[in-house]
């Protein structure tokens, strides 16, 4: 539907509005620490990825007990935030020894930076902390009820980048992101708990 529709541009939108903006502003130098540390942490995201196959439970109890689905839904919850926290710190311990092996003997840009990590990592539970609650709101398929907000945080992410950017480089796309993200994953928490539980 229309409404779906909506809702994927606005995530192609969000999810490709860092690089965008940091290859217009920025160049591609830092657009290749940018790609680095993202393809680092977007292979810990993957093997989240793969407890996603749980969907399908998810959707049969919502449709067939919603009193079980509640209960399926609290446990997911708690093992996928368990589970992300926990390789998320054990990442964050080996990302700055790994960047600096893989990049050594490599000057042209400053792939080795403490803070980086830190954001990225900021950016990746924020986004994972919502997966439950998306997954409710989709079972629920209140795509016309969220359409706004999702388009929202597409705007924030885009509004705060831009503002940013130019100031603190790299950081400012990634501070946009995070932005976004906590308006959205508390919007997606409250929306899920109070409209739909």
């Amino acid at each position: 539907s229309r409404n779906v529709m909506m809702h994927q541009i606005a995530t192609l939108i969000f999810n490709n509005t860092d690089i965008i903006i940091l290859t217009y502003f920025s160049g591609l130098k830092l657009v290749s620490v940018y790609a680095l540390y993202a393809m680092l942490f977007g292979s810990v995201f993957g093997i989240l990825q793969h407890f996603y196959s749980v969907n399908f439970v998810l959707g049969q109890a919502f449709y067939t007990d919603m009193n079980h689905y509640v209960k399926l839904h609290d446990s997911y919850e708690l093992y996928n935030m368990t589970l992300t926290f926990s390789l998320f710190c054990v990442a964050h311990l080996f990302v700055l020894p790994f960047v600096t092996l893989y990049t050594a003997g490599v000057h042209d840009a400053p792939y080795v930076d403490a803070y980086l990590p830190a954001l990225f990592i900021a950016t990746y539970l924020l986004s994972n902390g919502r997966s439950s609650s998306l997954q409710l709101i989709s079972f629920a398929k209140h795509f016309k009820q969220t359409q706004w907000r999702s388009l929202l945080e597409s705007l924030i992410n885009i509004i705060v980048s831009l503002l940013l950017v130019q100031r603190i480089g790299i950081y400012g796309v990634l501070i946009g992101t995070i932005a976004a993200l906590l308006y959205r994953t508390n919007d997606v928490i409250i929306y899920a708990n109070k409209v739909l539980l």
